[in-house]
């Protein structure tokens, strides 16, 4: 379910999805990626903080910077 909104259309509801995917042990990081290209900074942000979190319990993804 927490995955699935990450599609959602409201920014606000991605981000925060983002982030709490950021503090669970479980979160699949491959799961993070797309929202790295979301049309809004916030999420990007997010998403980026949740990588970071994630990077010590998992596999780094490359992140694409552009």
């Amino acid at each position: 379910m927490l995955l699935a909104l990450l599609g959602d259309d409201d920014a606000q509801v991605r981000a925060r999805t983002a982030q709490a995917l950021g503090r669970h042990e479980t979160a699949p990081a491959l799961a993070l990626l797309p929202a790295l290209r979301d049309a809004d900074p916030g999420v990007r942000g997010a998403a980026l903080l949740s990588l970071v979190r994630l990077r010590g319990r998992r596999v780094t993804p490359r992140v694409p910077f552009e």
